[in-house]
């Protein structure tokens, strides 16, 4: 890979790293308002957000032999519309149920645009030789504080301020997902066969039980913050969002 090709994929790849998670904070902004417009209590609010993390186990299985068989890049054209379209309609929910299940077809969105982004990276960092996945993922931190920091702005307008994310998103992630270098989609035609348990080696049970610690403090930090903000604000929701940010 010569050096303007794998310069112009970095800047790709850093772009969707920060489109994919812009409309996601936008929706953790606006958590209060939801729970309040609904009307549910802290436990109703707790069960109907487990529903992404319930879509992203089993839809992280599916998203690697896909974006194995089909590339990232064809898996960018479909899901990017996918989560935005969901995430939107998180306004639209009228019940915990209904918030669960919305949550749910945001939840595999997420799973294969993250897979594909990371897939992505890896990639061009192998054929590169290029150190580039924490300038990446600083790029993701920057598109959720955007999202959240632009709901916060607009938490009077929610329904304009998530449209306007989704269309950004979305109107910036196709195309430049239509321009990315191909890396890999010509050479990898299927998934490698799956490893049994005891096959994988001991350290990823340790790497596994680091992650799945440190997820679930971001994961609580994330969902709870600008219900706390909001509760200590007595009720001010249109400026709970700021505690994403």
């Amino acid at each position: 890979m010569d050096k303007s090709t794998a310069s112009r994929a970095t800047y790709y790849i850093m772009a969707m790293f920060a489109l994919q998670p812009l409309i996601i904070g936008g929706w953790l902004a606006l958590i209060p308002h939801v729970k309040e417009s609904i009307g549910l209590t802290k436990a109703e609010l707790a069960f109907a957000l487990i529903g992404a993390p319930v879509a992203l186990i089993p839809s992280l299985q599916v998203a690697g032999r896909m974006i194995s068989k089909f590339g990232p890049r064809r898996i960018f054209y479909v899901f990017f519309p996918v989560q935005c379209i969901a995430a939107v309609l998180l306004l639209a929910a009228w019940s915990g149920p209904s918030l669960f299940a919305i949550l749910f077809v945001v939840g595999i969105g997420i799973a294969f645009i993250e897979v594909g982004i990371n897939v992505y990276a890896g990639r061009l960092e192998k054929q590169a030789k290029l150190t580039i996945m924490n300038r990446c993922h600083g790029f993701w931190a920057l598109g959720l504080t955007a999202g959240s920091a632009a709901l916060t702005v607009l938490a009077a307008t929610p329904w304009v301020g998530m449209i306007l994310l989704a269309v950004i998103a979305i109107g910036a992630a196709i195309p430049i997902a239509w321009v990315m270098p191909r890396i890999g989609d010509e050479t990898v035609q299927t998934a490698p066969p799956r490893r049994k348990l005891r096959q994988l080696p001991a350290a990823l049970v340790f790497v596994a039980l680091f992650m799945f610690l440190v997820t679930l403090v971001e994961g609580t930090m994330a969902d709870w913050l600008a219900v706390y903000l909001s509760e200590r604000l007595g009720g001010a929701e249109a400026r709970a969002g700021i505690a994403v940010t």
